[in-house]
């Protein structure tokens, strides 16, 4: 299972962005393909409501703070997108490092904050949730964003049609994962990550040998199943795939 999910830094290709920010992106396209500089004061007036009940449902201690600071970071980065006046297939596919860093620093962080307060936001993908737990495409949903190359210079932001996802999949040898990251298969890249947890499950098999040459009522045994289990627990911990756990 481990080898399976392949989970690395060094194998991690790109995201699917969740659909339910699509509706979001489609709202910032028309300013951005006009090249007016700015986004319309209704726009941000929806983000405000979006924020406050967003707001409502953590409880934060102090809700007026959280609401405007969530406001001011995420008005901020969409004027940083704004400013450069360029449409959104210009930021999804940066030709310089201004391009790269508008995409990188501001666009992506923006959507993955809307991504939060969007009153349908779960802690997995949408899309991955219904393709990979109910084996089905969302209902009207006909293409994805994927952001590819997303550790390096050459990153972007691609638009496939949804009936393209599973030969893209294929095509670029690929796992995805429920939270909508994807990933290098193991059978062309094996991550560092991997050998980690490959270690660490020696380390342990060799604990639970020492451990079981002595009575369980010793202080040897005891010693040894202390050990092991701590190995355990790192294991656990250290997953990023929550889905996974060693018994």
């Amino acid at each position: 299972m481990i080898n399976q999910l392949n989970i690395s830094f060094d194998t991690f290709f790109g995201k699917i962005i969740d659909p339910v920010v699509y509706n979001f992106l489609t709202a910032v396209e028309k300013p951005l393909s006009a090249k007016m500089g700015m986004i319309p004061q209704q726009f941000y007036s929806e983000i405000y409501g979006h924020i406050d009940k967003y707001t409502d449902r953590l409880k934060p201690q102090n809700k007026g703070e959280y609401v405007q600071n969530c406001y001011i970071v995420l008005a901020h980065l969409l004027k940083k997108v704004s400013d450069v006046k360029k449409t959104l297939n210009e930021l999804f596919n940066p030709q310089s490092i201004q391009d790269y860093l508008i995409l990188k620093r501001y666009l992506l962080p923006a959507l993955d904050l809307f991504d939060d307060i969007h009153p349908n936001s779960k802690e997995y993908n949408s899309f991955c949730n219904e393709y990979l737990i109910n084996n089905s495409f969302p209902e009207k949903l006909d293409y994805l964003y994927i952001v590819e190359d997303i550790l390096k210079p050459s990153i972007r932001v691609k638009k496939i049609n949804i009936k393209e996802f599973e030969n893209y999949l294929k095509t670029n040898n690929l796992i995805v994962s429920l939270s909508g990251c994807l990933f290098i298969r193991h059978e062309q890249k094996e991550g560092l990550f991997i050998e980690f947890l490959k270690n660490l499950k020696e380390l342990r098999n060799t604990y639970e040998k020492q451990r079981d040459k002595f009575s369980e009522t010793s202080e040897e045994y005891s010693f040894f199943d202390m050990r092991q289990k701590a190995v355990k627990i790192t294991m656990n911990t250290t997953l990023i795939n929550p889905s996974v756990t060693y018994q």
